[in-house]
């Protein structure tokens, strides 16, 4: 009985350790960033490195962070709004393919 009860126990916090490891789908983080804008700041600023780093983005340097962030919100909360079906996609890659598309590398015009 004692050892089923230990089984009941670690199923459970395994249970609560993955829920709170997986990540919010866009739509929810969203929702999170119109109550706390600065998680999406941070969050698109995490992503707006990565993208840098990996040259799939070439933001100007005039251009601040909170406007990448003001951007890549807005045109999230439009994407979400028209629903293509990524309500449920990780919002990080979201912004990431944003700020891609926004300010791409080696744009010849």
């Amino acid at each position: 009985m004692r050892s089923l009860v230990w089984v009941a126990i670690v199923v459970s916090i395994s249970a609560a350790a993955f829920a709170a490891a997986s990540p919010l789908t866009a739509e929810q983080t969203v929702e999170r960033c119109k109550q706390t804008p600065d998680l999406c700041k941070a969050l698109i600023g995490k992503e707006s490195s990565r993208v840098l780093a990996a040259r799939e983005a070439c933001i100007p340097k005039t251009v601040s962070a909170d406007a990448v962030a003001a951007r890549v919100m807005h045109v999230l909360d439009d994407v979400l709004e028209e629903d293509f079906g990524l309500k449920d996609a990780n919002y990080s890659a979201l912004a990431g393919q944003i700020i891609a598309f926004l300010w791409p590398c080696g744009v010849v015009s």
